[in-house]
């Protein structure tokens, strides 16, 4: 299921606390190439299995990534292009839609043990050889894409929103703009700015938001408090693999929650058929 309402997930900003850390963590990645839309969203889900659940996994990365490119007895999609770039499906970018559409029909969410990254083929079985499989993804109200809402209460009340979602899921998976032109080592944090007249800044990478800081102190010289981020660059980045982004980086898109099936969560798939587009929804105009 895919959610695009955000119903029961709003809060209200005076009920949150002024600083949250989900307590329990999935391990840092290391992601490879263009690829960490599809780490970020491992790493949302084994967030959301280890704060609903006493269970742990390691969800495989290159399984839900192979998946986004191929469908049922498909050999034949070995590159990606993007633009005038052609890149290998271990390498291409995509977004939590890719993901998604993946998880939707039953692929993904192996183990990261039986599927490793490596740049090897798997078969439609090897696929759908899962954990666990996805209840739902709920695609969370977004920042604005107006230079006349930032800052203001709309973005303030996506900034609730995301709040509550971690507190509830455990992690939020979102994208922004990871330039090194908007970081700051001495406070290991990203802030990017909006000009009047110019569009909403593009994004470059995918990151697990699991917390927050009011007083947290960025580039933002006009407001503090930032976002608590888990990164896919390694435990040697930041610290130990965690950074901040500020609460109004314009950059900031595209909030996913992912949320895995089953009351008892004892890494038993349904049994029961599902009926699904064989190739997934992977792409937007």
């Amino acid at each position: 299921e895919s959610d695009a309402s955000s119903a029961g997930l709003a809060g209200s900003s005076a009920s949150l606390p002024s600083s949250y850390k989900t307590s329990a963590l999935s391990a840092v990645r290391s992601q490879s190439g263009n690829s960490c839309w599809a780490f970020s969203s491992m790493t949302s889900s084994e967030t959301w299995l280890l704060k609903n659940s006493t269970q742990a996994a390691d969800f495989s990365d290159k399984q839900v990534l192979y998946s986004a490119f191929h469908g049922s007895g498909d050999v034949f999609l070995p590159s990606y292009m993007s633009g005038t770039t052609r890149y290998s499906w271990n390498n291409a970018p995509g977004n939590y839609l890719y993901v998604t559409a993946a998880l939707a029909r039953g692929c993904g969410l192996g183990d990261e043990t039986r599927y490793p990254f490596n740049t090897d083929d798997l078969s439609d079985a090897q696929m759908s050889d899962s954990l666990l499989d996805i209840d739902s993804v709920s695609f969370l109200a977004n920042w604005p894409t107006n230079y006349s809402d930032w800052r203001g209460t709309a973005w303030s009340d996506v900034t609730a929103e995301v709040k509550q979602a971690v507190i509830d899921n455990g992690a939020v998976m979102a994208v922004f703009n990871s330039s090194s032109t908007y970081y700051t080592s001495s406070t290991n944090s990203y802030y990017q700015g909006w000009t009047s007249g110019e569009s909403k800044p593009g994004v470059t990478h995918a990151i697990t938001i699991v917390g927050w800081d009011d007083s947290k102190v960025t580039a933002d010289t006009d407001s503090p408090g930032a976002w608590l981020i888990q990164n896919s660059w390694g435990s040697s980045w930041g610290d130990g693999g965690y950074g901040w982004i500020a609460y109004n980086d314009a950059s900031l898109t595209s909030p996913t929650v992912y949320r895995l099936a089953g009351s008892s969560l004892q890494f038993v798939r349904d049994k029961d058929s599902f009926s699904y587009t064989g190739t997934g929804f992977y792409q937007t105009i």
